[in-house]
């Protein structure tokens, strides 16, 4: 600006033909703090208008961070999501105070809750030693479906038999065994396309 400044003024003088150096130190004065003023202004007005953008965005980005924290979830199947058509992944989280391991794990798949009979479609039936033994107090297990059809809309339910339950009727125990659903007012839809259940399923004691 320096520069600009000293050119103009120069110019100035050469048409006055009569103007002092008093004059032109003057002149030349006004025109710097002027521009100066200007820039710096300029500057300040455009360091608030980055601010209030930088700003603008970051609550941007903490708006869109927790609305992807809330559809992707905290369970198993929302890190390890299945892409295979026709199979839906979910998990049962554990009680933390469970009586130790349970005698049986059914997971499958109801017209309408709670059951009133056998199920609509079977899912998983867990009676082995290895099949029981990932369900510890306070463990999240994985469950894999697969072979799903690919319309309708069923209920998926989880019943946990424990020692002394009811393991042998398919009748649980109050104050003994554990159940819980995916969604006990709304069915899962089929349509052929993979379902991640991105929530453990939270299995209660039975009343």
């Amino acid at each position: 600006m320096k520069h600009i400044c000293t050119l103009l003024i120069a110019g100035l003088v050469v048409l006055g033909c009569g103007d002092d150096s008093s004059e032109t130190e003057t002149v030349e004065g006004t025109v710097a703090e002027g521009e100066e003023s200007s820039t710096e202004t300029a500057e300040e007005e455009l360091t608030t208008e980055e601010g209030e953008e930088t700003a603008e965005t970051e609550e941007t980005e903490e708006v869109e961070e927790g609305s992807e924290e809330s559809e992707t979830g905290s369970g198993y199947c929302a890190a390890n999501p299945t892409t295979e058509a026709n199979t839906l992944c979910a998990s049962i989280q554990m009680p933390e105070d469970a009586a130790g391991l349970p005698e049986k794990v059914s997971f499958h798949f109801y017209a309408s809750l709670p059951p009133g009979g056998p199920p609509t479609l079977m899912g998983l039936e867990l009676m082995t030693e290895t099949e029981l033994a990932p369900f510890e107090p306070g463990a999240e297990v994985p469950m894999m479906l697969e072979n799903l059809p690919s319309e309708g809309d069923l209920f998926l339910y989880a019943a946990i038999y424990m020692p002394g339950g009811g393991a042998q009727t398919w009748i649980l125990v109050s104050g003994v065994d554990y159940e819980g659903a995916v969604d006990w007012e709304t069915p899962i839809t089929f349509t052929g396309e993979p379902i991640n259940v991105v929530e453990p399923v939270q299995v209660l004691i039975a009343e």
